[in-house]
């Protein structure tokens, strides 16, 4: 049971830092436009008129709105394929996915495929979210059900107030660093639910 705990505990605040940091992540890869292996200096950006950053425009904001609506094909896709490959397949999958692309956005590409990769990246996040919360509901016994769901809620919280340190602080010196790092937490998470002790697709919930 402590290593299901434990595992899921740590899911939680993965997933949660990866959905925030990505969030964070988008209107500053638009802003700031950084040119091929560039490192992109926010801290100039933000403390400076004008320097190394663009004002956002309305197809930026277009843009933006754009990677929301893959909240809705992710849901419909883990919904899907959480009864057929299980649960713990369905989170190391989106997670792994995450990850690729992320590492996607190390190439140099247009704005346009920088969006799509982004959009892919938040569908990937919110199916993994979807699926540790289904996990965390159906592997727990009813009398502790609650306190595991407030205890992996309360993870995700922390990881949500950290990963601004690596979305906007760590991006200042590095953006390739910055999204190096989401990419190996994706990676970490990923193991951590193929290592899950417990598969509760087809079980009953316990007593």
């Amino acid at each position: 049971m402590w290593k299901t705990i434990l595992l899921t505990t740590a899911l939680w605040y993965i997933i949660d830092a990866l959905f925030i940091g990505i969030n964070l992540l988008t209107p500053v890869l638009l802003q700031s436009k950084p040119q091929c292996g560039d490192s992109v200096n926010i801290t100039e950006c933000s403390c400076q008129e004008n320097v190394n950053c663009t004002t956002l425009e309305n197809d930026d904001y277009l843009k933006i709105a754009w990677t929301l609506t893959a909240e809705f094909p992710g849901v419909i896709i883990v919904s899907i394929i959480n009864g057929f490959i299980g649960r713990k397949l369905t989170m190391a999958t989106t997670l792994a996915s995450t990850m690729a692309g992320l590492l996607l956005l190390f190439i140099c590409v247009s704005e346009v495929v920088t969006t799509l990769f982004l959009f892919l990246i938040r569908g990937f996040l919110l199916g993994a979210y979807m699926a540790v919360y289904t996990y965390s509901a159906e592997v727990y016994p009813t009398r502790v059900r609650g306190v595991a769901q407030s205890i992996g809620g309360f993870a995700a919280r922390i990881g949500g107030a950290v990963t601004p340190f690596i979305a906007q602080v760590l991006f200042c010196e590095s953006h390739y660093l910055a999204i190096g790092t989401y990419a190996g937490l994706a990676l970490a998470a990923a193991i951590a639910a193929l290592l899950l002790p417990i598969e509760t697709k087809g079980k009953a919930t316990k007593d």
